[in-house]
């Protein structure tokens, strides 16, 4: 044993492996416990033979692999669980057994392994999920959730009534893992009278992307009868999935009779924001004074600077002096000198909450009006931008997020050293082509455009993409020699050599435009286009870009457009 230790202690690979392959005979303890402990030797070479032997050996080392499931490596315990998986015969028996012993380490991975073996395994864990001992419950419910088949959604709903909050979550989440099975059994408990039940119901459709579970979800919000704790979780959920969908049920609970709900609804509704305007707009004609309320509020918030005309026909003509009171604090925070007139008058308003807003919104106004003055434009113009960034980032967060998780690094391409941003599963995804021209057209609200720019060749895609957002037009910038009829070009340096990129001419003459494309790098490609563009007798708006790579200051040749970028790298 002494020079069996010591050879599989050699610095030489070969010898280790030689000493592994000797004990394949072996099957006492002690060697067996050798053989697990090269499962984790620096060399794949030694590792993958003491795996082999293991698995070699049958069913006469089970209990020394058992007893190895409590080794103090993980990576040891997930091997041994794995030989375990596919020793099969008898074996399955007894791993059944297994899982009924009260040592903890052994039941967590035997009930890893169990789910594998399908119907044979069902029973017994449906049977230590009823245990009184806390642990064997949840390796028992963790398991059924990897079961993949239908039999095993009730024992789990039934346990979402359980005492303990741990095992009621655990449960949930093992009814969403088996999502396939249990949609019907989810649906009914959404209308389940049981706070519990319906409460985890809420939980795991709110982590289903499927048109019944958002079907489910909205019903629920809309329905009066829903309680406060339930209402909540909804607005958290609708929050958190950011989809302009939810808007509708969120203000039909500006009715609700809970402040804190209205409140909560009314948050949910701006961090979603301004794809909700529309929504807004129409419920600012409720004969509810609280949905009227907080849609004027809502509005406010979201700096709807379209809505100033409809908000201040609201101060002047509401019958609720609370909606006027909105009114009047919409129209400061969104700060336009044109509003200065409606409020003023607003001063002589029978409500002290009206008169009071409406004085301070005339303060907020002046205030920004002193700034201007004292400051130069394009300082204000960045301080302004900088600040309204701050406060769109949290409502798009999500969207953004969902965005870059769809851009992927792919190394030493299109060369050596270079790491390429692929848009493709971007492109691919449901959601992520819609997501980015969401948020392009949410960054260029307050302009006035006629067309928008697509630069060869993804230009053409977020382009035409944007274009339509906007119902407006679209225009190809494009590589020499694509285009037809009378041109325009503009030439400019690459790494190795040069280009050139054509504008069909006239198209864009006298022309409020956007200029469009995928990334901002060295800012040549972009700056070429302005020229371009300006050749025709365009004006240049802004350029949007799906991503800047910062370090190589693209945006330094553009300095004097306006640049928005969704992602900096």
């Amino acid at each position: 044993m002494e020079k069996l230790v010591e050879l599989l202690n050699s610095d030489d690979v070969e010898t280790r492996q030689k000493a592994v392959l000797s004990i394949k005979n072996r099957k006492d303890e002690e060697f067996v416990l050798l053989l697990v402990e090269s499962l984790e030797d620096s060399s794949p070479k030694v590792s993958s033979a003491a795996l082999e032997v293991l698995e070699s050996q049958g069913e006469n080392i089970y209990p020394n692999l058992i007893r190895a499931l409590q080794h103090s490596s993980e990576k040891i315990r997930k091997k041994i669980s794995k030989i375990l998986l596919h020793s099969g015969g008898d074996l399955v028996s007894k791993l059944i057994q297994q899982a009924k012993t009260n040592n903890e380490d052994i039941q967590f991975w035997i009930s890893e392994i169990l789910p594998h073996f399908g119907a044979l395994s069902l029973p017994t864990l449906i049977e230590l999920s009823d245990s009184e001992i806390m642990p064997k419950r949840l390796c028992a419910i963790k398991a059924l959730g990897k079961m993949n088949t239908i039999e095993a959604v009730d024992p789990l709903i039934n346990h979402l009534s359980d005492k303990e909050w741990i095992i009621r979550k655990e449960s949930a989440v093992s009814i969403l893992a088996l999502a396939e099975h249990s949609m019907e059994h989810i649906l009914e408990l959404a209308k389940d009278t049981e706070f519990d039940l319906q409460f985890w119901a809420i939980q795991i459709l709110g982590k289903i992307d499927k048109p019944e579970a958002s079907k489910a979800l909205i019903s629920m919000a809309m329905n009066q009868d829903t309680k406060v704790g339930h209402k909540q979780a909804l607005i958290n959920i609708f929050k958190s999935l950011d989809s302009v969908e939810f808007v509708p049920p969120l203000i039909s609970m500006f009715s609700d009779e809970d402040w804190f709900i209205r409140k909560q609804a009314g948050e949910a509704i701006w961090e979603i924001g301004p794809e909700a305007e529309e929504y807004l707009v129409e419920a600012l004609d409720s004969g509810d004074n609280n949905i009227r309320y907080w849609a004027v509020k809502v509005l406010g918030n979201l700096q709807s600077q379209y809505q100033t005309e409809r908000l201040a026909d609201i101060l002047k003509n509401d019958k609720s002096w609370s909606v006027r009171a909105a009114a009047a604090q919409a129209l400061g925070e969104i700060g336009l000198e044109s509003s200065n007139e409606v409020l003023v008058g607003a001063l002589k308003d029978t409500s002290e909450y009206v008169r009071k807003n409406s004085s301070l919104a005339l303060n907020k106004i002046r205030e920004v009006k002193e700034v201007r003055a004292e400051s130069s434009e394009k300082w204000v113009d960045a301080y302004t931008y900088e600040v309204f960034a701050n406060l769109k980032s949290k409502r798009k967060s999500s969207m953004l997020n969902r965005v870059k998780s769809l851009i992927t690094d792919v190394p030493d391409f299109p060369k050596p050293g270079i790491i390429f941003k692929d848009i493709s599963p971007l492109l691919a995804s449901a959601h992520g082509l819609s997501d980015a021209t969401k948020l392009f057209a949410s960054s260029i609200k307050d302009l006035d455009v006629d067309l928008i720019l697509g630069v060869e060749s993804r230009g053409f895609i977020f382009g035409s993409a944007l274009a339509q957002e906007l119902n407006i037009g679209f225009v190809p910038v494009r590589k020499k020699g694509k285009l037809p009829g009378k041109l325009l070009a503009e030439s400019y340096d690459l790494e190795y050599g040069s280009a050139t990129l054509e504008l069909q001419e006239g198209h864009t003459t006298g022309k409020k435009v956007i200029i469009i494309d995928d990334v901002l790098a060295t800012g040549g490609t972009a700056e070429a286009v302005v020229n371009l563009v300006k050749k025709d007798g365009a004006e240049i708006s802004a350029l949007l870009f799906l991503l800047e790579i910062d370090f190589l200051k693209g945006a330094e040749r553009l300095a004097n457009q306006r640049v928005e970028s969704l992602i900096h790298v």
